[in-house]
């Protein structure tokens, strides 16, 4: 019987080092999932260079500058639906490895491509008020401008944040030791208390990919008090559903729009 026992545990134990190794080669692939979709320019929506790694889908408007960070799935011209109604001048940004674009997708990587696009924003709109507003992933994006680079930074948006990927991962895989394999920690919770800007914060619920506890996390972290606005669905992010985005238009107008609109 002793044997059989011993068989099984090897056999439990050779699962979980699989497992681990599957994690440890493959995470890239599960955290930037980027499709082979071309990102072109569309209609008033124009590819734009901002530097050798970054690109990113320019519109010309009136009012503060919005600045999107879309999340780890898709690419940029995805989320024109959800801007496309709005008067403002927008900036989506598009991630290395994502839009066809050349070069491995990395925390760093995406961290850069978000400052670049800070940089462009403040040299083409000089002193013009930047909503920053960053989809699932991208909170992490949003959080780190608004803490590091917070010239002109007006307002954040959160859509479905989390406070870390390590939490996050270890949440849905608590069997493995994400915290020693993971190579993009995304530590969103603490960047949060030096963010002064006021923030906007969207999350279902239901949301199946980010607890709702967990984003309460982060958060509570924030130096000042968010605005909140909870949705009773399983939904993520809020924006993926044509009611979503309705949802925090309407919430976000005297954010976005100008008083003379």
């Amino acid at each position: 019987m002793s044997k059989i026992w011993a068989a099984l545990a090897g056999l439990v134990l050779l699962f979980w080092l699989s497992l681990t190794a599957l994690l440890w080669t493959h995470q890239d692939r599960v955290v930037f999932p980027a499709d082979g979709r071309l990102l072109i320019s569309q209609g008033p929506w124009q590819l734009t260079t901002l530097d050798l790694q970054t690109h990113a889908l320019v519109r010309e408007g009136v009012g503060p500058v919005v600045l999107y960070l879309h999340g780890n799935a898709g690419i940029a011209s995805d989320r024109i639906p959800l801007l496309d109604a709005l008067p403002n001048p927008v900036v989506i940004v598009e991630y290395t490895g994502y839009g066809g674009f050349a070069g491995p997708p990395s925390q760093q990587a995406l961290m850069q491509n978000a400052q670049s696009a800070k940089a462009f924003i403040d040299h083409r709109w000089p002193n013009q008020p930047v909503v920053v507003w960053g989809e699932s992933l991208g909170t992490y994006l949003a959080l780190y401008l608004a803490a590091e680079f917070p010239h002109n930074v007006q307002t954040v948006v959160l859509d479905s944040p989390f406070p870390s990927m390590t939490q996050l991962a270890s949440r849905h895989m608590p069997w493995l030791p994400v915290a020693r394999l993971l190579r993009h920690p995304f530590e969103a919770k603490a960047l949060a208390p030096k963010v002064q800007a006021p923030v906007y914060w969207f999350h279902a619920r239901q949301d199946p990919v980010t607890p709702h506890v967990l984003a309460q996390e982060l958060i509570q972290a924030l130096p000042n008090s968010p605005t909140s606005f909870v949705l009773q669905e399983s939904l993520h992010p809020v924006m993926a559903s044509p009611q979503g985005r309705q949802w925090m238009l309407e919430h976000l107008k005297q954010v976005l729009n100008p008083p003379s609109l």
